[in-house]
Parts: C-alpha cells; sequence; structure tokens
C-alpha cells in the first residue's frame, strides 16, 4: 500500500445486514394455512372422482357400493322376473332354465335377462323350430331349491329342456344350510365380504372425524380395506370351495350337490326330457386361475397359507356329468377369452352379469341346447319302438 494512503477508517465500515427471522408463530400460520389451502384442493379434487371409480358411496353412516343398475323387481305369476308362461304348445319346444340370482335377474329389465335373450338366440338359430323359454331363478338358491321347486311347479310347464346354470361359487355352499347360514353371518361381519365390497359405516370406520369430507371418506374407506377388519387375517367362507383341502361339511355339500343334479336328470328324463348342467363365470374366474387366485389373495393375505384351485369346482360338476350321461357347458372358459380381449361382463363391483355378459351367456348356451336337442331327437328317432307281441291265433 502507497505510504500516502489513507488508513481505512474502522468506524466508517457498515456491518452486513442479517435478515429478520420471522417468529415461530408466524410460520406456523403459513404452514396451516397451505395444508389447510391443499387439503381444500384435495377435497374439491376427490368430490370430482365418481364413485365408480373411489368405489363407494357414502350415505346414512354406511359405505355402499357405488350404484351400477336400477333394480327391476317385476314379476310372473309364478313369482319369478320373466314374461309370463302361455299354455304348452306341441308345436313349441319349452326351455325351462333354473339358476339362482344370475337367472332372477332383478339387474336388468326382462328383455336383457339371460332368460329372454336365450329365448332370442335359440330362435334366431333355427327358423325351423320354435322355441320358448321359462326362467326361473332366486337369490341365494342352490339346487336344493331349485329340486323344491321342480317338484311343485317346474313338471307341471311339462319342458322339453330343463337346463341348470349352477355357479360353483357359491350353489355348493347353498346346498348346506348349516354352512350356508355361517357364510351369510360372516359375510355380514366382515368389513370387506368381497373383493372391492365393503360393509363399512361410519361406526367402525378408521380415523373418520368429518362425516362430510369426501376425502375423509376416501381416506377411512382405504384403510378399511387395507387394514386387519378388511379380510386380512380371515376368508370369506365361500372361497372355501376352491380348497384343496375339503373339510366334513364341504363333502357333504357336494353330497347333496350330486343328488340334487342325479335326481333332477332322471326326474327329466322319465318324463321323456333332456337335463343339461352349464356352469357360470365369476369376477375372478374371468381372470383365468392364477391371476384369478393372485387377486382374492391380494384382498385375502391369509389365502396366500393354503392351496388353491378356482378350476376345481367346475371341472368336478363336468366329471359328474359325465358319470351321468348328464350334458355339460362351462361357461367359464369362454368368458376368459373375452375378458382377455377387453371385454366386460360383469358388474365390477355387484359381480353378477352385466347386460353383454347375459347377452354373451346366453348366446353360447343358445348354441350348447340346440346340439343337445339335435342329438336327443336323432337318439330318440332310432331308438327302437315297442316290439309287437304276436296274438296267439284261436283254436
Amino acid at each position: 500500500m502507497p505510504a500516502d494512503a489513507p488508513s481505512p477508517d474502522p468506524a466508517s465500515r457498515s456491518d452486513p445486514v442479517v435478515p429478520r427471522r420471522a417468529p415461530w408463530w408466524m410460520k406456523a400460520i403459513v404452514l396451516v394455512v397451505a395444508l389447510a389451502l391443499a387439503l381444500v384442493g384435495a377435497e374439491f379434487a376427490v368430490r370430482a372422482i365418481p364413485a365408480q371409480t373411489l368405489g363407494f358411496e357414502y350415505a346414512d353412516g354406511e359405505f355402499a357400493q357405488p350404484k351400477e343398475f336400477d333394480t327391476d323387481r317385476t314379476v310372473n305369476s309364478l313369482g319369478f322376473h320373466d314374461v309370463e308362461p302361455g299354455p304348452k304348445r306341441d308345436d313349441v319346444r319349452r326351455v325351462l332354465l333354473f339358476g339362482d340370482s344370475y337367472i332372477g335377474d332383478v339387474r336388468h329389465p326382462i328383455p336383457q335377462t339371460p332368460g329372454r335373450r336365450l329365448e332370442h338366440y335359440l330362435n334366431a338359430r333355427s327358423p325351423d323350430q320354435e322355441y320358448e323359454v321359462i326362467a326361473i331363478g332366486n337369490g341365494g338358491w342352490g339346487q336344493i331349491d331349485q329340486i323344491n321347486v321342480w317338484e311343485t311347479t317346474g313338471y307341471k310347464l311339462k319342458p322339453d329342456i330343463v337346463v341348470t346354470l349352477m355357479l360353483t361359487f357359491n350353489d355348493i355352499l347353498d346346498n348346506n344350510p348349516a354352512m350356508s347360514r355361517d357364510a351369510q353371518s360372516q359375510k355380514n361381519e366382515m368389513v370387506q365380504p368381497r373383493p372391492g365390497r365393503t360393509n363399512l359405516t361410519s361406526e367402525n370406520a378408521p380415523l373418520f372425524w368429518v362425516k362430510g369430507s369426501r376425502l375423509n371418506q376416501l381416506l377411512s374407506h382405504r384403510l378399511a380395506r387395507v387394514g386387519r377388519a378388511g379380510g386380512g387375517d380371515s376368508i370369506p367362507l365361500a372361497y372355501e370351495v376352491y380348497a384343496l383341502d375339503e373339510s366334513e361339511a364341504w363333502a357333504k355339500a357336494w353330497k347333496v350337490t350330486e343328488d340334487c343334479v342325479t335326481h333332477l336328470s332322471d326326474d327329466v328324463r322319465g318324463r321323456g326330457g333332456v337335463c343339461a348342467i352349464v356352469t357360470a363365470s365369476t369376477p375372478h374366474g374371468v381372470l383365468g386361475a392364477k391371476r384369478g387366485l393372485e387377486a382374492l389373495q391380494a384382498a385375502y393375505p391369509a389365502m396366500k397359507d393354503r392351496r388353491w384351485d378356482l378350476d376345481g369346482p367346475d371341472l368336478r360338476v363336468k366329471t359328474l356329468c359325465e358319470r351321468h350321461d348328464i350334458p355339460f357347458l362351462r361357461l367359464e372358459s369362454a368368458f376368459r377369452e373375452a375378458t382377455a380381449a377387453g371385454r366386460e361382463l360383469h358388474f365390477k363391483y355387484n359381480g353378477h352379469w352385466n347386460a353383454e355378459g347375459n347377452d354373451f351367456a346366453a348366446s353360447f348356451m343358445a348354441d350348447f341346447i340346440l346340439r343337445i336337442d339335435h342329438e336327443h331327437a336323432a337318439e330318440s328317432a332310432n331308438r327302437p319302438g315297442p316290439k309287437e307281441i304276436p296274438v296267439p291265433a284261436d283254436g
């Protein structure tokens, strides 16, 4: 530094400006406001999501499954959701279609039910022979219930063909009344009795503080589904039909099922008719045996500790039918192919066939019925008649 340069005056230097820190209470206010705005935004965003996507509708203290259809409880004089049957005509082949809620289909108007669609396809594909279909079905029915209706009402309708649509997923269970009652009690108590379906109320919903908040509803609903109450440590009894380790109660249910099937078949044949079995599809079964089981295990982790076969019940019915010479059709195979191709044939939450599923099933059943009816007609034509007994000559 030059000798004549003045030295800096320490008093002339200014200290750097240090920004003042906001007090803690101001930071807290900003944080609360930001959080409140985020929650309000999230609330509006969730309210814009349709119930079909959320997976529930909340009303009157209950988390109900999203509405997918309007119920139609129109019934005929027989008490079933179908058209009024007329008198039996000799020139018309009459088909009696038995089933549970798949056939007693109150989820659709009568023209869209499986019975009506089946009659449509039968007549469209058989111009030289007219067919009529009478559908008799009710929710919760097994073959034991169908036999009771056959013996009181069904045989009086004089059907030429009797087809039972069997849903092995719960029909076998329903054929053991005691086990069926246990399953219903369990179903009423479980938060998630079926994948994606809940029995959740405001009283047992976790962390449900603001009942009017759609965001809080969504949070609570999801916590219930993934939590222990959602089925993590229990398995709905209905799915036990797929278990490879069969209990005595299930063995009894299968024995009753076989007895009912063979009794109906023998009675129908004794009256000159044809009796057949068709097994229906399920929402998990249409995914394929492997993917369907993985979906069930995701909903009910306890299923991972045991061995299962989603194809087992249908194949067991097939073997039963082969043993007793009963025509058999399994619909699940065709439904799997259609599902893999992107078609949705079951209601997402309710699980039954939607209108497209009804039509799809009816089309396959029509081809099956026409084939077995033609085979029956050919057998009858080739069957030798009664032998003529010669009358002895007088004397």
